[in-house]
C-alpha cells in the first residue's frame, strides 16, 4: 500500500533537482510505502528531467503540453496520485536523512487531516530553523485570522495531506503565482483533526533567482488577488462573530505591508524601486480602497506611511530619504 505520494512540480530546473530527487530516493525507508511523481511543466528538453528519468526509473514523469504553473500542476498530481497522504516538495529544495522514515511513522500511527513539520532555511551559506508548532497549537480560527492578516506561513510544501481530505473538501490551487495561500485557508478551515512532527525534515534553499526573491507586476496583482480570494471566501463560510470588518481591514493593511517591505528592504536598482513602488501605490487603492489610517500595529503605520509620504516623481534623493524613512518604522519593532 502507497502510503504517500511526494510530489514535484517543475520547470526548467537547475541542477538543484537532482539533489532533490536523490535526497528521497536515498533514504532507507521500503519504497513500496512511497510513490514520487514528477511534472514536467512543458520545460522542453532539459538535461536534468533526463538525467532523472534515466536514473530513476521508478519515478513517475507526467508532462503538461503546455505551461500550466506550480499549482495547476499539483493538482495533476493530486489526481493522479495513489498514496494515502499528499506531500509537496519543490524541485530547489530537499529532505533530510531519515525525514521519510519519521513521517511514515506518523502516518501508520496518526489518523489525521494534516500534518505539520518544522523546517531549515538554507541562505547565504547559513541555516535558520523555522517551528510550525503554532500551526498545530492554535485553533483553526486563530490561524484563519493570521492568514487574513499576512501573520502566518502561507507555504503548503511544509505539511503533509490526506488525500481523501483535499478531494473531499475540494482543496485545490488556483492558477497563478500566491496559489499556496487559498489552498492554505481551506485547509485551516476544512481540517478537523491535525498534528505537529517536531522535526526540522524539510531543507529549503534560498536562492537569488528563485520565485520567492523574484517580483514582477503579475507576483504583485496576484498576490493582492490572494487576499480578496480568502476574504471573500471568508464572508461566504464564516462567522467571526466580532470584529470581521476589522480583520478585514487589518488584512488590507497586512498584504500591503508585505509587498511594500519586500520591495524597500532588497537592493533593487532605484529606477526598478520607483517603478514597483509606484505599481504598487496604485493597486493598493485599486484592490483596497485604504483612505483611512490604522495605526494600531507597526504594518498599519508603515503602509500608511507609505500612501501619505511616497515620491512618486520626485529626485532620486528624494527617494532614498524616504526609504530610510520608512525602514525607520520597521527598526523600532
Amino acid at each position: 500500500m502507497i502510503l504517500l505520494s511526494i510530489i514535484i512540480p517543475t520547470f526548467k530546473p537547475s541542477q538543484l533537482i537532482r539533489k532533490c530527487i536523490k535526497s528521497v530516493y536515498e533514504q532507507k525507508l521500503d519504497q513500496n510505502l512511497i510513490e514520487v511523481i514528477l511534472i514536467d511543466d512543458n520545460s522542453g528538453k532539459n538535461s536534468n528531467i533526463i538525467f532523472i528519468k534515466n536514473n530513476f526509473k521508478s519515478l513517475r514523469l507526467l508532462k503538461n503540453n503546455k505551461n500550466l504553473g506550480p499549482g495547476i500542476s499539483r493538482n495533476i498530481g493530486i489526481r493522479k496520485s495513489k498514496g494515502k497522504y499528499i506531500f509537496f516538495l519543490d524541485s530547489d529544495d530537499f529532505l533530510k536523512k531519515n525525514s521519510l522514515n519519521k513521517i511514515i511513522d506518523v502516518i501508520k500511527s496518526k489518523n489525521v487531516d494534516v500534518i505539520f513539520f518544522d523546517y531549515c532555511l538554507i541562505k547565504n551559506h547559513r541555516r535558520h530553523y523555522f517551528s510550525n508548532y503554532y500551526k498545530f497549537k492554535y485553533s483553526n480560527n486563530e490561524m484563519l485570522t493570521l492568514l487574513l492578516s499576512a501573520s502566518a506561513d502561507t507555504s503548503a510544501i511544509f505539511s503533509l495531506y490526506k488525500k481523501k481530505f483535499l478531494t473531499k473538501n475540494k482543496i485545490y490551487f488556483k492558477k497563478g503565482l500566491h496559489e499556496d495561500i487559498l489552498f492554505m485557508f481551506k485547509i485551516f478551515f476544512y481540517s478537523k483533526s491535525k498534528f505537529h512532527l517536531n522535526d526540522y525534515l524539510y531543507q529549503k534553499v534560498n536562492f537569488e533567482k528563485s520565485i520567492v526573491n523574484t517580483i514582477s507586476s503579475k507576483r504583485i496583482i496576484d498576490y493582492f488577488k490572494a487576499f480578496n480570494d480568502i476574504k471573500n471566501f471568508a464572508e461566504k463560510n464564516i462567522d467571526f462573530k466580532l470584529n470581521f470588518e476589522k480583520k478585514i481591514l487589518s488584512g488590507k493593511f497586512g498584504y500591503s505591508y508585505e509587498m511594500i517591505n519586500f520591495i524597500m528592504s532588497r537592493k533593487f536598482s532605484y529606477k526598478k524601486s520607483l517603478f514597483l513602488l509606484n505599481f504598487i501605490y496604485s493597486h493598493i487603492n485599486l484592490f483596497f480602497n485604504l483612505k483611512n489610517e490604522n495605526k494600531k500595529t507597526f504594518k498599519d503605520k508603515f503602509v500608511s506611511f507609505f500612501l501619505n509620504n511616497f515620491p512618486q516623481n520626485q529626485k532620486k534623493l528624494d527617494y532614498f530619504r524616504f526609504k530610510r524613512d520608512i525602514l525607520k518604522i520597521n527598526e523600532k519593532i
